[in-house]
């Protein structure tokens, strides 16, 4: 197939449509000379092409068998879950410490399971692992204390310290001991954040990736 997309200076997004009808976004930086484009799929597709700004058009081979990465042909809901992170936000200039509540959709929660920044995996005792795909939701601590107050309950942020049930709850925590009672109630079911990875690309495998060890 022909792929048609426009370059600009700086981050562009292409997107990629499969066989099967769904689309594979990616994203990458334009620079002079040879550009590669990395698209998320199984098997992996690559395309290397001169840049020129403006319009550009690549030749794609791309079988029909393809299929979005972490997708097979008799896929489970990877992604079914739900967890409730509680955050404990620090006192600044304008607001005195709190505790906001968000329930994070389209989560993967694994058990015993670390990967580490080296790219490797790690079993460890107890360590426990959220990884989420509602990342449209997802802001960095700087970006969340920013938001109007009014709409921040519409999004979602995670820091080292705050807690996280491993399912959806109601609880309602405003001090600093109801606090440490949610934890110790959920002490079985939750895990204190040591770890979060924001790997936001614009690209269909893009997660935030939380964990209880450091």
């Amino acid at each position: 197939m022909k792929l048609v997309f426009e370059v600009k200076y700086g981050k562009n997004v292409i997107d990629l449509p499969l066989p099967n009808g769904e689309i594979v976004r990616s994203q990458f930086t334009a620079k002079y000379g040879k550009n590669k484009i990395i698209f998320a799929t199984n098997p992996r597709i690559e395309i290397e092409f001169y840049l020129k700004y403006g319009e550009n058009a690549v030749d794609v081979a791309v079988p029909e068998d393809t299929i979005k990465a972490f997708q097979t042909a008799r896929l489970t809901n990877l992604w079914k879950h739900k967890a409730t992170i509680y955050n404990d936000i620090p006192k600044t200039a304008v607001e005195d410490r709190h505790f906001d509540q968000f329930v994070i959709d389209l989560c993967n929660i694994q058990g015993g399971i670390v990967s580490k920044a080296d790219g490797t995996v790690e079993n460890i005792v107890n360590a426990v692992t959220v990884i989420s795909k509602d990342v449209d939701r997802y802001k960095t601590p700087l970006e969340y204390a920013k938001l109007p107050v009014d709409i921040r309950e519409d999004f979602y942020t995670v820091q080292v310290g705050d807690f996280i049930v491993l399912s959806e709850v109601d609880d309602i925590v405003t001090t600093s001991r109801e606090f440490a009672e949610l934890q110790e109630k959920y002490k079985d079911n939750g895990i204190v954040v040591r770890s979060v990875s924001a790997n936001i690309h614009g690209m269909s495998v893009d997660n935030v990736t939380i964990t209880n060890v450091g």
